[in-house]
């Protein structure tokens, strides 16, 4: 999420011949790894809302958060991180013009923020779902998740587009340079503070806020049924089997949690400290190019984990991206078939009208059962097929509980 200002972008003349992209065997290295990571972020994230479009059951409030922010970790992959690997080819030169890398760079202040934004939404609605576990219904419903998906986006708005067209950060017009877009950090310590702390640190504060409210929740609640757990069978150690399951869930809460965190803070707080850092001590320009990519992928790696974090532990999800997945091979099966019994009753038909005409209805009715009967042996060899993928992964995802797994 790099900002610089519009007034210092002085590109090479159009006329001028374009730089080669480098041949260098670690940029080539490096934008290969770049173009996998953009195809997992946008595959992985595409099958998310593939999931909660196809599937009714997926279609909650709060899912439709995760949409959210797998539609904006989309939009980091496609109109952000596309560009910046462009760039790593071209050993950092900006090669698409002025009013591109002024999109590219409110783009990539939108989309970021919005991505983070959408987890401090999140944390707020799993914080609504364990402390107010009888009115959470009632409290998110689609209206109101639509009025905070609206306010993530406008936030995102205001702190990219807006400023970054109109100029309103004040860049440092000292570092200018030809052929370069988004690359020195160059603004204002007060646009510094105020887009910083809309886009992370707030966000932050309140995702640990959450976070460790819900933990203390979950360790009550698991030291108050080891208590109670007397009253039931024990087992070798002296533990009942209810304490050692509740144990196993507090960990698996906390683990969770800890992925949540760590990832969110791993990936964006190196970000983050470096733009406070150097734009309070006016080094905007003096940020090595391998540091500077470096820190920024850091950032969007995390749209990469973001899938794997908030959904693919997720059972119902599992059960949805198995059925959208494998299924595939179900849906090519139910193809063949088709064209093989359209085939055969198309040929029965014929041998039908002939015979009609030439023998008569006795004759034709024992001739198409026998027919009907060969037909029936070859569409056998693909009914398994079929019943196993149409059936028993709807089997399984219909007889999931209402509820979603623990955190």
């Amino acid at each position: 999420m790099n900002v610089t200002n519009p007034n210092t972008l002085i590109l090479t003349d159009p006329a001028l011949a374009s730089p080669a992209p480098s041949g260098s065997l670690q940029n080539i290295v490096i934008g290969v790894l770049c173009v996998i990571a953009i195809l997992i972020v946008i595959s992985g994230n595409f099958l998310v809302v593939a999931s909660v479009v196809s599937f009714r059951r997926l279609r909650t409030p709060s899912n439709l958060l995760l949409v959210n922010l797998a539609v904006a970790d989309i939009t980091v992959a496609v109109f952000v991180m596309t560009f910046s690997t462009a760039r790593i080819l071209y050993n950092n030169d900006w090669i698409f013009g002025n009013f591109v890398c002024l999109m590219w760079m409110s783009f990539d202040v939108l989309c970021c923020t919005a991505s983070i934004l959408n987890m401090c939404m999140i944390s707020m609605d799993k914080y609504l779902a364990i402390t107010r576990p009888l009115r959470y219904m009632r409290i998110m419903t689609k209206r109101r998740v639509a009025v905070m998906i609206a306010v993530v986006w406008l936030l995102s708005g205001l702190v990219s587009f807006v400023p970054i067209f109109s100029g309103l950060y004040g860049g440092n017009p000292d570092g200018r340079d030809s052929n370069k877009c988004s690359v020195n950090f160059a603004v204002t310590p007060t646009f510094a503070i105020i887009s910083s702390m809309t886009s992370f640190y707030v966000p932050l504060a309140i995702m640990v806020f959450t976070y460790c409210k819900i933990y203390r929740i979950a360790r009550d609640q698991a030291s108050r049924i080891l208590r109670e757990s007397g009253n039931y069978g024990k087992i070798g150690n002296g533990t009942s089997k209810r304490g050692f399951r509740t144990f196993s869930s507090e960990f698996k809460a906390v683990r969770t949690l800890g992925v949540i965190m760590g990832g969110f803070i791993f990936c964006w707080l190196p970000f983050f400290l470096m733009y406070i850092i150097i734009n309070f001590c006016g080094c905007q320009h003096k940020v090595p190019n391998a540091v500077d990519g470096g820190v920024t992928w850091l950032g969007y790696i995390n749209s990469m984990m973001n899938p794997f974090i908030y959904n693919f532990r997720h059972k119902e999800f599992k059960m949805a991206f198995r059925r959208i997945v494998v299924c595939a091979r179900c849906r090519k099966v139910d193809r063949r078939l088709y064209s093989v019994q359209s085939r055969q009753n198309s040929s029965a038909d014929t041998y039908r009208k002939c015979l009609q005409t030439e023998i008569g209805d006795e004759i034709q009715n024992g001739t198409v059962n026998k027919s009907d009967q060969n037909s029936n042996h070859k569409s056998m060899k693909l009914s398994p097929i079929i019943e196993q993928c149409n059936t028993e992964p709807e089997k399984h995802f219909d007889s999931l509980s209402e509820e979603s797994e623990s955190v």
